[in-house]
């Protein structure tokens, strides 16, 4: 986690481990506490560490960029692969999750998202 100046900065790693990888819940809440505790309204998701998404790290992400919306913030992710981009999109809506090659193109946002 790092504070920018307008912007709450979560990286996101996934363990290699297979440990409690089945519940991602806690991670949706630890986020969401974060997010609180920050009082942002503005975050960035940064999953350049993410070797690969699965349906509970992509329900988690949703749940969060949910909770951050209705809150009435804003929320971008950025540093997925394609092959992970494409798959959380798959699940998620476009429209509602803007993903971005890297942490200063999602801050910059605009028509620089990678559809």
């Amino acid at each position: 986690m790092e504070r920018g100046p307008e912007w709450l900065f979560l990286r996101i790693e996934v363990p290699e481990t297979p440990a409690g990888a089945g519940d991602r819940s806690p991670l949706a809440e630890r986020l969401w506490g974060m997010i609180r505790e920050h009082r942002a309204h503005r975050v960035v998701l940064e999953l350049d560490r993410v070797c690969s998404i699965d349906d509970s790290l992509i329900g988690a992400i949703a749940d969060v960029g949910t909770r951050v919306r209705d809150d009435g913030g804003l929320i971008r992710v950025c540093g997925l692969s394609e092959p992970n981009l494409s798959r959380l999109q798959s699940v998620v809506c476009e429209s509602q999750l803007h993903h971005f090659d890297s942490r200063s193109a999602a801050v910059v946002g605009g028509d620089r998202a990678i559809p």
